[in-house]
């Protein structure tokens, strides 16, 4: 069972990551989300904007503005 394994190496992983590093992965995966449902949405430029706040603070709250901008995030 290759499968079993892999998860218990990944919970073990995420149990030794600091609460910090937790909350940067999951802001990472907000925005991913955010990004692969954006074709879902009629977006106006207020909320584009809202938006576009709410990832430049998480950005760089995290350290993630970069990452961000390379992938249209912000």
């Amino acid at each position: 069972m290759e499968w079993k394994s892999t998860i218990t190496e990944r919970i073990k992983g995420e149990m030794s990551m600091s609460g910090y590093q937790k909350r940067k992965n999951a802001a990472r995966q907000k925005a991913i989300e955010w990004q692969a449902d954006f074709e879902n949405h009629n977006y106006g430029y207020e909320e584009l904007a809202a938006w576009n706040s709410y990832f430049e603070k998480l950005g760089k709250r995290y350290g993630l503005t970069e990452e961000f901008r390379e992938n249209g995030i912000i």
